[in-house]
This record gives structure tokens, sequence and C-alpha cells, in this order.
């Protein structure tokens, strides 16, 4: 296989002489230079290395997938031979392996089991620049390991963008090797959005522009997946250019779609790929030569007054920012647009804040109680194991009753409540059952210690009482209140409900006497959804308005669809704002649809109803007969005959484009002619009717010459008119 030189082979030797002689070394390189597949394979023929293997932490599971894959296919070998990785739920190692790629948990785990790293010779910190929780840990168990229990264990810290000096004097003033990367220039553009504009509408605007300036795939980084779907869902609502493909990358995405979100597209063919801050580094998103940056970032915050943690959208700092823009320039020159402006630029944090200042610190308190050590006193710092939600100490209690609180404190997602029938439901919302039937079996609440997954519903092994007062005081966090209202037809109300759930467990439901505006609203939307449009207070009169509203748009799509169908899938934009306040049969009543869909009218298109569909028809004899819309024959108008003597041309609706259908009636109401051209009819066949008509109705008024005669509502026009 042919190896492409890379810019991190020129300081290779400058990180071999490094760990051959301090056993540290910090080492930055620019995206694209090579260091997270190149460097631990050159190092991999070490003389201290002999015998032992390298891990390389890698802090997201695509990253290290990836560059497992890449080192592996570099050797011409599969996954798990000399080349494997370890993540959680997954693994491709070997008696052979000697380069495993780990996530930051894995890490910290097989530490955890052994201290002294015994079979490791070195372990890189790739990315560290992110500042995880994990990534902190892991360095600094790794360096305490080193000075205590192996000074052989060397240690080698990566990164982009990484501010080297602090990393470099805790190592004990490590060397620090730069290397310059290979990176193409890439344009920036400030493409800020309008100050009210909605993200996804920003972010789509862009992305058009972008395609119709700029060759190559497109990467737009985003907060979050609710954002990746909004986006692609405005992107895919007007459309996309042949040959534009549209792909999600996020943490979440089964492994294939990841796969495919980062393969170069076919041939001829350009990619946009939607992606959360996964593809800020450590892995190349190919035949990308655009980025779009919204400089926003999803992170969890957590707060010392609630004990709770939260995720929050935050703006990206500069280090972020920089590094997403490098994306542009991995493979080829490109171009950067951030949806910020340049005033804003300058005003960016100049590096993201390090995790262990955002979240809760509970799980590191462990894993340094794990280790033998203290927590660190840091801002945000949440208690220890010991915290105020726990118990006291077992001795001075029921043990009985604390055994099973220490059980759900340890396995949370396996509390347990009994259902009507003796069976038991998991927070999970698996099934379980007793295994034997005795006193365990009439407690309500259950924590279980020991659960097989085999069939249908577990069969619990081990597992001890749980008093419902401790359930709702030491899990009240993870309680949840939900409301929910329902349309009740028989009653002719919405009945709203009060649940209290724990995971699947409902816990309590009542009555809700004061539902909020939300659940009501929610009710009638579903109701509408499942029974249609027909439970609502349709009038004659809204209904005309419809059939008017849909004649007009079918000539112009520009006119609001309200058919039927239409109206009942998209009722929480047309109707929700109508609907706060409304819980009776009498208060929906009181709503007027004609208004409501007269509402969905733009104010010219308002001004035009009436020209271009009138609901009436000023006849020459001064009536006003009524315009039907509906139908076959749509739009026609029934009118007799005698008034509309002197009408030369058919009437015409809908832009002047549609003639309107005239139905001539005899002085009884009934119909004696149908037509849509009434010059024909008065030239070809007035004639032949007025014979008749005038055999049947001898004292009614019926003209030679109907063009000059005057149209009449009675039954001769006045003496002096004829």
């Amino acid at each position: 296989m042919t190896i492409v030189p890379m810019p991190i082979d020129e300081v290779i030797p400058d990180v071999k002489a490094a760990l051959r002689g301090a056993g540290v070394a910090v080492l930055l390189a620019e995206p694209g230079a090579g260091k997270t597949t190149r460097t631990p394979l050159a190092l991999l023929s070490e003389p201290w290395l002999e015998g032992q293997h390298i891990l390389l932490l890698e802090p997201r599971r695509l990253a290290a997938r990836s560059a497992a894959v890449y080192m592996a296919a570099q050797l011409g070998e599969p996954v798990g031979a000399t080349v494997g990785y370890r993540m959680r739920g997954d693994g491709r190692v070997s008696e052979r392996t000697r380069i495993t790629v780990v996530t930051e948990g894995i890490l910290t785990r097989l530490m955890q089991q052994d201290p002294a790293l015994m079979g490791t010779g070195l372990v890189i910190f790739d990315e560290f620049h992110e500042r995880s929780l994990h990534a902190d840990l892991g360095l600094a168990l790794a360096w305490q390991s080193r000075e205590l229990l192996r000074e052989d264990l060397r240690l080698l810290v990566m990164s982009a963008t990484l501010d080297p000096e602090p990393v470099a004097r805790l190592l004990d003033g490590a060397p620090v090797v730069q290397s310059a990367g290979r990176m193409y220039p890439v344009d920036t553009i400030y493409a800020g959005g309008g100050a009210k504009e909605p993200l996804e509408l920003t972010v789509e605007r862009t992305v058009r522009r972008a395609l119709a300036e700029h060759e190559g795939s497109l990467l737009v980084f985003l907060p979050g997946a609710r954002e990746i779907r909004r986006v692609g869902e405005a992107l895919r609502a007007r459309g996309l250019p042949d040959g534009v493909l549209l792909t999600p990358l996020y943490g979440a995405l089964p492994q294939a779609e990841q796969r495919r979100a980062i393969e170069a597209p076919p041939a001829g063919q350009r990619k946009i790929v939607l992606a959360t801050s996964i593809a800020e580094s450590s892995l190349t998103v190919n035949g990308v030569t655009v980025v779009i940056d919204s400089g926003l970032r999803r992170t969890s915050l957590f707060s010392p007054r609630t004990g709770m943690s939260r995720l929050v959208t935050a703006r990206a700092a500069r280090d972020s920012v920089d590094q997403r823009r490098g994306r542009a320039g991995r493979t080829a020159p490109g171009v950067c647009y951030r949806l910020w402006s340049e005033e804003a630029d300058r005003q960016l944090e100049a590096r993201t804040p390090p995790e262990m200042l955002e979240v809760d610190l509970a799980p590191l308190a462990l894993e340094l109680a794990a280790w033998g050590a203290d927590a660190p006193d840091e801002p945000g710092a949440a208690t220890t194991g010991a915290s105020a939600s726990a118990p006291p100490a077992v001795a001075a209690l029921d043990a009985d009753r604390w055994c099973g609180l220490l059980v759900a404190f340890a396995y949370p997602d396996r509390i347990a409540a009994r259902r009507p029938d003796g069976r038991y439901l998991l927070q999970g919302g698996r099934g379980a059952h007793l295994t034997t039937k005795d006193m365990l079996g009439t407690a309500s609440f259950l924590a279980v210690a020991d659960i097989d997954d085999e069939g249908i519903e577990g069969r619990i092994w081990l597992a001890a009482p749980l008093n419902e007062e401790d359930l709702y005081h030491y899990c009240s966090e993870d309680i949840r209140e939900e409301r929910s209202a329902v349309w009740d037809e028989p009653s002719g109300t919405v009945r709203a409900r009060i649940r209290r759930t724990l995971g699947a467990i409902v816990l309590r439901e009542q009555p809700d006497p004061e539902p909020g505006a939300e659940q009501l609203v929610q009710a009638w939307l579903d109701a509408v959804a499942t029974k249609g449009i027909s439970i609502l207070p349709w009038t004659d009169k809204a209904r005309k308005l419809q059939a008017r509203l849909l004649f007009l748009h079918r000539l112009n799509s520009d006119w609001p669809d309200v058919s039927d169908e239409t109206l009942a899938a998209t009722a929480d934009e047309w109707l929700a704002p109508y609907l706060s306040g409304v819980r009776k049969r009498s208060d929906l009543q009181a709503l007027s649809l004609h208004n409501i869909l007269e509402h969905r009218l733009t104010w010219p298109q308002q001004q035009a109803l009436n020209d271009e569909a009138p609901s009436h028809l000023l006849v020459p004899s001064g009536s006003k007969i009524q315009v039907h819309y509906e139908g076959a024959q749509a739009p026609y108008a029934a009118v007799r005959l005698q008034e509309v003597f002197g009408l030369m041309e058919t009437p015409r609706v809908g832009f002047g484009q549609v003639p309107i259908t005239l139905h001539l009636l005899s002085p009884a109401s009934r119909p004696v002619q149908v037509t849509a051209d009434l010059r024909s009819f008065w030239a070809n066949t007035y004639f032949d009717v007025k014979k008749d008509l005038k055999g049947r109705y001898p004292k009614h008024y019926w003209p030679d010459d109907p063009l000059e005669a005057i149209a009449t509502r009675r039954v001769r026009p006045p003496e002096g008119k004829r």
C-alpha cells in the first residue's frame, strides 16, 4: 500500500525523541496534519514499546471507530488485528492488538481495574482541547499512575487548538512539539441572520446561497439533533437541486447512517451534511469545501442551587469556531459562512470552558473515591456520594427499609411498581414477575437487584420492598408531572388529568380542575386529527366561504388550501390560536369558522375576494343572485330568465378565467336552460324557449328582442319601460 506523506511526518522524530527522553509530550498539529492516525502507527516500533501496546483516547465514538478503521487499512489488516477499538457496547480487539482506540469511559474503567495499566506503554489523549470531564480525569489518573506506579508509562497529549503551556506545566515541563499541518486557504464570509429570524430559515437561506456560489459539499454546524431536523425539513420543503444529497450527522444516529454522512458523495453529486460538533475534530467529512457555522453549541449545565442539570444552547468559543472553519480546508481551498457579524466575532470567548466547570461533578467524585482520592474543589461542584439526598447511615436505622433504597440508588432503572394482577412494571417500561410467591409479592414497589432478560417479561430473582414515601422523597428529581386533556364527546367537554410518573410507572393519576391553555388546545387538535373537522361548528356561511376559497386555490396556489383534508392536517396552524379557553361544546360553538377562514387571507386577498369569487351576482333586474362554488358545475347561479334580459355576455369570475354557468328558470323557478354562453343562447335558443314559455305563461313578458328588453322580477315590467 502506498503511504501518502503527511505534514505530521516531519515532526514524528521530535515526538519520538520527547517520549524517549522525557516520557511525556504535547503535540500540536493543525487539522489535516495526520496526527490521529499517523502518530500511533509511527510510534509502534519504538524499542520502549516492545511487548506493550498503545491506548489512544478519542472523545467521540464515531471518531474512535473511524480512526481504528483507517489505521487498520493503512496496515492492510482488518480491524481487531494490530489495530482495534473498544467502546461501550461495541469492540473489536484480539490477542494481536497493539493499538486500541478507546472512548473516555473505557479508559477510566480500565484504570480503575488496573491503576498501573500493566501491558500499556503509551497513553495518547487526542483532541484534548475539548476538555471533557473524562479526558481531564483520565490524564490526571494516568499522570498519578506514572508518578507512583509506572515511571515507564509514557503520555502524549495531542490537539489542534490547545494552549500547550498549562498542560506542559502540569506534566512537569513536558516538551511541546508543533506541526504546521496542511491547511488550504479558507475564505470567511460573515452572513448573520435577521435578529428575529428562526435559525432554520437563516441556515436554509445560506445553504442555498452556498450551493449557488461554490462547488463541493457543505458541512453545516448546528447545536443539536432538533435543529438538524428543522433545517432538514426546511430544505426539503422547497426542494434541493438535482445531484444534492442531504445527510444528518450526530451521535445518536445508527452507525451506518453516520458512515454515510462522512463518506464522499457518488461521482457527479455533492452533499449537505447537517452536523453537531461531532464533526468538529478527529474525523474528515470527505469532499467538504464549504462550512456553514451557526456559532452555537449544546452543553449540559449544572445548577448547584437545584442540584440538577439542563441542556442549554450557548455561543461557541473562538477555538471551536476556528476548528469548524478548518473543516473547509482539509482537502482543497474552501469557504466558511459564519452566521454572525464581524463585531460579534470579535466578542467571542477565547476558549470553550472545560466540562468540569459546567457539569454535575457527582460522577467525578465517585470515580475519585473509587481511585482513593478526594474530589477537587471546583466552581459548580456537586456533593459526593454522601449527598444531601442520600440516606443516613444504615446502622442507625431500619435495615430492611434502607435495603430497598440502596438497591434503588444502585439500579434506578429497576424500580418496579406492582400491577393489579400481581406482576410488576419496571421504570424502563419492561414487565417483570417474581419467580416465587411470597410476602415480597404484596409490596407496592420493589427495587430489583437481580433480574434476567429472557422472554417477554423478566424474571425477578432478588429484590427488596421500597417504601412509597421514600420513593417520593429520594427519587423526586426523576418524578415527572404530566398534564393531559382529551375531548370527551358524550359529555361535551374536555376532560383533563394530572399524572405523576417515574419513567413508565404511573405513581398517581387524578382529575385536573384547572387545565392549562396548552392542554386545552392540544385536546381539540387531537380531536380534530382523529375525528376530522366535521366536529367543528360549521355554518352554511362558513362552508360557502370555504367553497369560494377552494375555487380560487385551484386557479392560483397562492390562495390558501382550505380543503377538509388540509384543514385537518394543519389545524395547529390555523385553528389553535382560537382554542385557548375553549373547554365545553358551547365554547366551541361560539367560534366563527367564517371569520377564522377569512383571517387566513392576506389583506390584498381579502380585498380581491368579492371581485374574483363573489358570493352573489347582480343581474339586470337588480336582484342579487347567489353564486354556488360547490359541485361539478361550479361556479353556477340559478336565475329567472326574465331577470337577465339585456345581459349579453356571461359574467366571469376567477381572474376573468371562468364563466358562471347560468341555470335559467321559468317564472315558476323551474329550469328551462343551462348555459355558460349567454350570447349564443340569445342568438340560437331563446326563441324556441320563448315559444314554449309564452304558451305556458301568457301573462308574462316575453319580448322579441331580449337584448333590448327591460329585465324584471315581476310578471311584466312597468308600462313606460317596455
